[in-house]
């Protein structure tokens, strides 16, 4: 009898469990959005990756900087997708090898008098970023380019329309379909400016190690056979190529 309950114990202690208790693990997708927050592409892939690992998922939408804390304290057990530097104060989390989107930012703009074909050029303007998007963050630190930052792509599109900014940097797929959404079709887009891989991040008191390699290998597989860019649907050319590139 003893010995049943020590195991019982063993087990109650070193199995990784989700965040509410039950099989499904909680995913928090960061929301850049004032309303109806919603990525079913996301949601898809992530949602087949992890059916492919024999797991269930549940999604949960926040702000950005919320939705890491959340998995780093374990009110959730994972987030969708981020950068990696994203990482660097919360110290349960920890990506996934298998990069899940690749970025490319470029700079988009209504005024015709705005000419930005490289990198530079963006030290001559004044810009507009979203709030916890490290890869345009950086691009403006590292060019010290005058910036006025937001927390919702509605507010950053009013900068634009309004004079209040003279470009915005966004990722090129999302900012063409929102700028799409929003009516606007009559833009100057650069050429890409800087790009990077993003990455789905776990806790790692939430998966033990076969469920983190069963996760990324499914990850993995989606993106050889094809899976991950028809799950993406209008955002297919934002899959990571496989093989990846050893520096990324």
């Amino acid at each position: 009898m003893n010995k049943l309950l020590w195991m019982i114990l063993l087990l109650t202690v070193f199995t990784p469990l989700d965040a509410h208790g039950d099989d499904a693990f909680t995913i928090a997708i960061s929301c850049p959005f004032e309303s109806k927050c919603s990525a079913p592409e996301l949601e898809n892939m992530l949602t087949e990756a992890y059916a492919r690992a024999g797991y269930a998922v549940r999604f949960q939408y926040m702000p950005r900087l919320r939705a890491l804390h959340s998995a780093d304290n374990g009110s959730a057990n994972a987030v969708a997708v981020c950068s990696q530097e994203a990482l660097s104060d919360f110290h349960k989390l920890k990506t996934l090898p298998s990069p899940i989107l690749k970025v490319a930012v470029a700079a988009f703009s209504l005024n015709p008098a705005v000419s930005i074909t490289r990198r530079r050029d963006l030290e001559k303007y004044t810009v507009g970023i979203i709030r916890g998007q490290y890869l345009t963050a950086r691009l403006t630190e590292e060019l010290m380019a005058k910036r006025h930052v937001t927390n919702t792509m509605k507010n950053l599109v009013s900068m634009l329309q309004d004079g209040r900014v003279d470009a915005i940097l966004l990722s090129r797929t999302t900012a063409r379909i929102f700028l799409a959404e929003s009516n606007i079709h009559d833009y100057a887009e650069s050429e890409p400016l800087a790009t990077s891989y993003l990455y789905h991040a776990i806790n790692i008191s939430s998966y033990s190690s076969e469920q983190a390699e069963r996760v990324n290998k499914a990850l993995e597989d989606m993106i050889k056979d094809g899976t991950m860019a028809r799950l993406y649907g209008r955002r297919a050319d934002m899959t990571p190529p496989y093989p990846f590139p050893k520096n990324r």
